[in-house]
């Protein structure tokens, strides 16, 4: 018998869903990774190292302004849980409205990444939505604009597989800078552009990493 939620038939009669007390039954593998994921398994029930809680009704956020750097080529990976759907902001940069780079969740709740310079140079939006909020999502973004082929100059992953199904998908153009690594205001947590959208639910692991275009298993 199926539970919402753990893929395939549980291996055992009549299951109940586990929680950080019990798991009865008999589980595969798979359905044992998803609860602890989701932090309802036996003896996992502890605080996310390194989390920080981001509620949107405080305008929580952080920032930097960096030295410019490389701007062609970085991966940025972050684990996040969401507290509320709808347009939540997760890391932006840029000067103004017309001149940024930002990672959202839009308001259908599916992931959203965009650049302007003034004009649209950059779009991905995945026809997936994430409204789970029991579940971390591990998010790494690489980019490389140095690639020949347009598809390979930007990459989205959740959870270890990269994200193909996109509603949109717009490339910048070979060699192009960004304005991520420049002299601006990068933000984390609101739409810096704008100072809205601001992110509600947990952030941890947050890692940026300058001139390499790495994979979820680089950087775990």
């Amino acid at each position: 018998m199926p539970i919402h939620g753990y893929p395939g038939n549980i291996i055992t009669a009549n299951p109940t869903a586990p929680t950080v007390s019990a798991a009865s039954g008999v589980w595969t593998t798979e359905q044992q990774l998803q609860a602890i994921s989701q932090g309802n398994w036996p003896g996992y029930e502890y605080p996310i190292s390194r989390s920080l809680r981001f509620n949107s009704a405080d305008s929580a956020y952080l920032n930097r302004t960096f030295s410019s750097g490389d701007q062609q080529k970085f991966t940025l990976s972050l684990w996040v849980k969401r507290s509320e759907t709808g347009a939540r902001s997760i890391f932006t940069c840029g000067s103004s409205s017309s001149s940024y780079v930002q990672f959202r969740f839009n308001s259908g709740d599916t992931l959203y990444l965009a650049s302007e310079n003034p004009s649209l140079v950059m779009q991905l939006e995945t026809t997936q939505v994430f409204r789970d909020y029991s579940a971390w999502y591990h998010i790494v973004i690489t980019l490389d604009t140095t690639q020949a082929t347009s598809s390979n100059r930007i990459k989205l992953y959740v959870n270890g597989s990269q994200i193909t199904a996109l509603a949109t998908a717009t490339y910048q153009n070979q060699n192009t800078d960004t304005y991520i690594n420049a002299t601006n205001v990068h933000d984390i947590g609101r739409t810096g552009a704008y100072t809205n959208e601001y992110f509600d639910g947990y952030m941890t692991e947050v890692h940026y990493i300058e001139g390499q275009a790495l994979t979820p298993s680089d950087v775990g």
